[in-house]
């Protein structure tokens, strides 16, 4: 009897230095009649089964064997119905022939929740499998080998449940049974090696899996050759694996030829093929490729659904790849959409404590934010960690992920303790695990560099912003999107430190490579044509300052509207852009309806209402209003070291603002006070060859010299 265990799917892994050479065995396969796993063979195979069928009848010793095999064919051609119905029959003839003790009856168990499992019906699959193996302990021998088929696919179920503990418990057991029955070479030892590396993977232990997929991978290879279906899963299964620890090229590669071989094996619509090239789908989205992967994801969701309907959790997995696709190249609409029927799916096919279900719920916290909806994302967060917290534990990668995802989003709100705390905890996991060189480290130092240059710590910063470079480009390559996030990361930095000779490339390739990737209409180009106006303001080139912020203001609007803190930072640029123009009242306004969006999204302790506040108090001064310029000065001053610290640079810059204030308004004391408390902070961050520095010392020069 057929069962569907043993065939785990395709997991992740890295390569192992096997050879994937193809020799003559494509050429052979060129000349074959339909090969095996291709929809005509299964069509000739079902022909032939309903003629054994009609010719044993009901009564001959092999008649459940036959139609349970050919439940089987008419599942690989997708029709499920006709293929449960079979394995009921078969069921049922056990039950009156045998009765429901008997070796037989607990296969035809383990076929009916085989056959769920596939459909997708998981809730109807496991009581099946859990009655099939409660009556395999009863019927066999502890060490009898009979036991390993349902035990494994007990296992490759709880898999899917997200249920690790309980699936390694199984799959290690089947592999002390196995070791005890089968020879070191068996091909059943390498599929169980297979789902044991698939499980690993899951559970970020890499080492181990990286060591299990490569032992089954030479096992098949030994057995069955390049060109088998068994022997494509393993080597997809190391693509998934390079693709967990970051080597996308490598992915790339062992996807490419895995793929080659189910095509010519069982076509481009075959179910592993399809899964496959879904997997595949996701590569190109970490590689920032967002059309090819909309492509795949798109060509996979239509095959699968043509077979297996909407209601498979790998529809529910495909949802969820358009989604994050959608999210990346800024079409919230859609993203929110394919999130919705995600979760629509997931809440009837597998647990809401699935891993998977997490990614979801991470993703719609990433759509949460950019509409600003704060409490909603931090909620979705918190979800999602406590899932992973239970299913995968602390020490996991994707727990890691969601601990700086979580602290983004509180870095985005200018809680930069609770943020900075956050990026630490995931820098130990991701240490403890030995994983430095990996993307995801690299975010991590790409968002502690955030912190430090609010904090003033530029060095510092400058630092963990080359690594965190050089890891993106040695991981992902140079033109990938988080590359350009580095890229524009480290302009801003070098803007900050007055370099700007090292800085002004770094803008203009920033803009140029988000340009491609995620495309003009996006979010991120427009913070980048924002970023681009505050360096060429900095210098005092207005005009082309102007430039860059009415592009900027333009592409916003029309990637999120005028009522996102991005739009409100594009405004409080452009007016202060006028302000220094004399164009008053072209400022004000502007200034207005930026502090407006920032209190009713941000709140009003925030650093960008601060800055905002700071900006019109120029204004205000230079309007001669004195007594409305001080007080903004002085609440923008509160906010700032509330929220940044009173040795942020940017707090800095506003006493140094209002330092020059009150020289002008004629209070020398206080001025001096402040320059000198400004001074200190600037040489601390920058150093004393700084511009703000220069500038500081020589205003204070010039408040000591005596006026005539």
């Amino acid at each position: 009897l057929k069962h569907v265990a043993l065939q785990s799917a395709p997991a992740a892994a890295p390569a192992m230095g096997v050879s994937l050479s193809f020799l003559d065995e494509e050429e052979q396969a060129e000349a074959a009649p339909p090969p095996p796993g291709s929809a005509e063979c299964l069509r000739q195979r079902a022909r032939l089964l309903e003629g054994n069928r009609e010719a044993l009848g009901e009564e001959h010793p092999s008649y459940s064997k036959t139609i349970n095999e050919l439940a089987w064919v008419y599942a690989e051609l997708g029709d499920f119905d006709r293929a449960e119905d079979l394995c009921l029959e078969a069921k049922l003839v056990v039950e009156e022939k045998q009765g429901t003790k008997s070796r037989s009856y607990s296969a035809v168990l383990a076929n009916l929740a085989g056959l769920f499992a596939t459909m997708g019906a998981y809730h109807r699959a496991l009581p099946l499998y859990e009655e099939a193996r409660a009556l395999d302990l009863e019927l066999y021998e502890e060490s009898h080998p009979g036991k390993v088929s349902t035990m494994h696919n007990l296992g490759g179920m709880y898999v899917e449940m997200g249920r690790y503990t309980e699936a390694e418990i199984l799959f290690l057991g089947c592999e002390d049974l196995l070791r005890t029955t089968c020879p070191p070479g068996d091909p059943t030892l390498a599929v169980l090696q297979h789902s044991l590396a698939s499980l690993y993977t899951k559970l970020g232990r890499y080492q181990k899996a990286e060591e299990l997929f490569k032992s089954a991978l030479r096992i098949k290879e030994d057995a069955f050759g390049k060109l088998d279906v068994s022997y494509a899963n393993t080597v997809a299964g190391l693509a998934a694996l390079r693709m967990e620890t970051g080597d996308l090229q490598e992915a790339e590669k062992y996807f490419g030829k895995a793929m080659k071989i189910l095509a010519k094996l069982i076509g481009d619509d075959g179910d592993a093929y399809v899964a496959m090239l879904l997997n595949h789908g996701m590569l190109k989205e970490k590689q920032g490729n967002y059309a090819e992967a909309e492509e795949h994801i798109t060509r996979a969701l239509e095959c699968h659904s043509k077979v297996h309907g909407k209601k498979h959790p790998m529809h529910a997995a495909a949802m969820h790849g358009l989604a994050v696709v959608y999210e990346a190249t800024g079409d919230t609409r859609r993203s929110l959409s394919c999130l919705r029927e995600a979760q629509k799916v997931q809440s009837t096919a597998v647990s809401e404590e699935h891993p998977l279900f997490a990614e979801t719920l991470k993703t719609r916290a990433l759509l949460f934010e950019t509409e600003c909806q704060w409490e909603k994302a931090e909620e979705q967060y918190r979800q999602a960690r406590e899932i992973q917290k239970r299913v995968l534990g602390t020490n996991h990668p994707s727990y890691a992920s969601t601990l700086v995802s979580m602290g983004s989003a509180k870095d985005k709100l200018g809680r930069l303790a609770e943020a900075s705390a956050l990026y630490s905890e995931a820098e130990a996991i991701l240490k403890g695990r030995g994983e430095e060189e990996t993307p995801e480290f690299a975010t991590v130092l790409h968002h502690q560099a955030l912190i430090l240059q609010k904090k003033g710590q530029l060095e510092d910063a400058d630092f963990l912003l080359l690594r965190s470079q050089k890891i993106r480009r040695r991981c992902l390559g140079d033109e990938h999107v988080q590359v350009a996030f580095s890229v524009l990361a480290l302009g801003q930095l070098y803007q900050a430190m007055a370099d700007f000779p090292r800085a002004e490339p770094r803008f203009l390739r920033a803009i140029e490579m988000f340009a491609v990737s995620p495309g003009e209409h996006h979010l991120v180009y427009g913070t980048a044509l924002n970023a681009a106006g505050s360096f060429y303001d900095d210098q005092g080139n207005t005009v082309k300052a102007l430039s860059f912020y009415i592009q900027a203001r333009s592409v916003l609007e029309e990637a999120v509207g005028n009522g996102h803190p991005a739009y409100a930072s594009v405004l409080s640029n452009l007016g202060a852009a006028y302000a220094r123009n004399n164009e008053f009242a072209k400022a004000e306004p502007l200034y207005q309806q930026a502090l407006a969006i920032q209190e009713n999204v941000l709140g009003c302790h925030h650093p960008s209402y601060a800055a905002t506040l700071g900006n019109m108090a120029v204004l205000k001064e230079k309007q001669g209003n004195f007594r409305g310029a001080e007080e903004l000065y002085l609440q923008s001053l509160e906010l700032k070291i509330q929220v940044m610290g009173a040795d942020s640079p940017s707090v800095a810059t506003t006493k140094h603002n209002l330092a020059v204030f009150y020289d002008a308004s004629g209070d020398a004391q206080q001025a001096e006070k402040l320059y000198n408390e400004a001074q200190e902070i600037y040489v601390k961050s920058f150093g004393d060859h700084h511009p703000a520095f220069k500038d500081v010392q020589q205003k204070l020069k010039t408040l000591k010299t005596p006026r005539v």
